[in-house]
């Protein structure tokens, strides 16, 4: 067996270990969070559910009424009851939990139906949120009347898909296992399994995008054909951008690779997939409303774009400086985990430590021996393609959430970039380091539980710490 054939038999033994790991840890973590997390207090958790229980009545698309218009659709009004009862705590991070909030909250019943807004979720496509649906209707059926449980059923089930995906994603990672399960598991990645949001599926996509993209490429070893791998990258893609359309530039990835021996079926499938995506949108322009904020206007926020050209710097320079996430904290923090309403922070240490490890864990998959068979071309693709969506998630935040005459971006949270992380191993293909060579296996071991083990109790602690520590 060649010196390439052992490389891969062992990061595929690697990746294993590692995936199996992480679906014993996480997934008691993650159940974890879905019974201690208060109601509603991930980030639009309160949305997320009325659109959950909207889907699970049979309802798959919102609908916009009223003046102003306002999308949304008839669910039940204990979510709002038990929102109210837990809303206090929201933002204020000296609010703990009290026995008051529990008892009133364990009282809140199901069954009076009305007419509820939730517009920033109302645009979304019902595939995301079939996790979530299954838990709350498994409640149901099961006699669970209280909205409290009937939450956390749908978190449970949201968790169970969420972890179990993911640790799929990592054995099929190949020798990018180690870094694809330090991204799945940040605490904020964690946060968002558990929860009813549909962006705990869109980052386990796009896992599963870059392992069948990485399997076209040779990168990792694959039994089936190239146009079934390139069929898959664009099947899962397509759901994440069915959830943020931000991440389309990715849709170009495979044109910028040197394996393209059947052009024209990758093209049908960059054209299905984008034709997908834009069915959903123009559903969404149509039946529900595209939700603006404040007093956000697109066409006015287009004209002084054009005509006032010294805004882009301004904008540039505030989103990297003074500016940055809901709260002011820098995007790379709160993309590695600043929880719950953007009120919920980890240890101060905690950051620079899994901004190392992230970077440690990208810097050890180069250094396994492999075919450098990626051309420059594609490694410009991908950098090409990762700076556009970013740029597109600025673009499209300050067009739908940016109060007119601002020169600040409103409205971008670092959660957004998360899914964009698994595609960050390209840009190290060819790589080929010797430092850790010798010993890559048991350094991809060790590291793996430990971080996962690290991140996983600094999460439940600052909850914990954040919610009930008085």
């Amino acid at each position: 067996m060649s010196s390439i054939s052992n490389s891969f038999h062992e990061c595929d033994v690697s990746s294993r270990l590692i995936g199996v790991f992480y679906l014993c840890s996480v997934m008691v973590v993650s159940l974890l969070l879905a019974i201690v997390v208060p109601p509603f207090e991930n980030s639009d958790e309160f949305n997320h559910f009325n659109r959950v229980y909207q889907i699970s009545s049979g309802e798959m698309i919102a609908f916009k009424t009223g003046q102003p218009a306002q999308s949304g659709g008839v669910v039940d009004l204990g979510i709002n009851e038990l929102d109210d009862i837990y809303g206090s705590i929201r933002f204020h991070a000296d609010k703990k939990v009290t026995s008051s909030m529990v008892e009133h909250g364990n009282s809140v019943l199901m069954g009076r139906k009305g007419f509820q807004s939730f517009s920033n979720t109302a645009i979304y496509s019902p595939l995301l949120y079939f996790p979530a649906v299954v838990g709350l209707d498994m409640a149901r059926l099961s006699g669970v009347h209280h909205v409290k449980w009937a939450l956390i059923a749908s978190r449970m089930m949201m968790s169970i898909v969420c972890v179990s995906l993911a640790s799929l994603a990592i054995v099929f990672s190949g020798r990018a296992a180690i870094f694809i399960a330090v991204v799945l598991s940040l605490p904020m990645t964690i946060s968002l399994f558990s929860s009813v949001s549909q962006d705990g599926l869109i980052i386990c996509f796009s896992a599963f995008s870059f392992v069948f993209l990485a399997r076209f490429l040779n990168f990792i070893p694959s039994q089936l054909k190239e146009n079934k791998n390139i069929a898959l990258f664009y099947c899962f893609l397509s759901l994440c951008v069915l959830g943020r359309p931000a991440y389309a530039p990715l849709f170009l990835l495979p044109f910028f690779t040197k394996k393209l021996s059947n052009v024209k079926f990758v093209a049908a499938c960059f054209c299905l997939s984008v034709s997908f995506v834009a069915l959903w949108t123009l559903v969404v322009h149509f039946f529900v409303m595209i939700p603006m904020w404040n007093q956000a206007s697109p066409g006015r926020q287009l004209h002084n774009l054009i005509f006032s050209p010294w805004l882009l710097p301004e904008l540039v320079k505030h989103a990297f400086t003074d500016h940055q996430g809901m709260e002011g904290l820098p995007f790379w923090k709160e993309m590695i985990g600043v929880v719950g309403w953007i009120d919920t922070v980890m240890p101060a240490w905690f950051y620079n430590f899994s901004l190392t490890v992230l970077g440690l864990s990208l810097f050890m998959i180069g250094n396994f021996n492999f075919k450098k068979d990626i051309h420059i071309i594609f490694r410009f693709g991908v950098s090409f393609s990762l700076i556009s969506s970013v740029l597109l998630i600025f673009f499209l935040e300050y067009l739908t959430f940016t109060p007119v005459g601002q020169d600040y971006v409103v409205g971008v949270q670092g959660r957004y970039f998360l899914p964009l992380l698994p595609f960050l191993p390209f840009l190290v293909l060819g790589y080929d380091g010797s430092i850790l060579k010798k010993y890559r296996r048991d350094a991809v071991l060790m590291l793996s539980p430990m971080w996962i083990v690290i991140s996983s109790v600094i999460l439940l602690y600052s909850v914990l710490n954040r919610y009930y520590v008085m």
